[in-house]
């Protein structure tokens, strides 16, 4: 699949915002007793939160 032009699309708030709601849950979950023990033996690490770069905020200027 061409992955050209991808750079334009932009990341709408809402995205990161539920990305980032999931990852809160997630990173609670496993600082919980007796979650604690099975994400520790596992190996589990807390998720970072997505933060979108400054220029994705905006649209790309289209000129036809």
């Amino acid at each position: 699949a061409d992955k050209e032009g991808y750079e334009c699309f932009v990341i709408p708030d809402d995205i990161g915002g539920r990305y980032n709601d999931a990852a809160q849950v997630f990173n609670t979950t496993i600082r919980k007793f007796p979650v604690v023990f099975m994400a520790n033996t596992f190996g589990f690490k807390a998720k970072a939160y997505f933060k979108a770069a400054e220029e994705s905020k905006s649209a790309p200027k289209v000129e036809f």
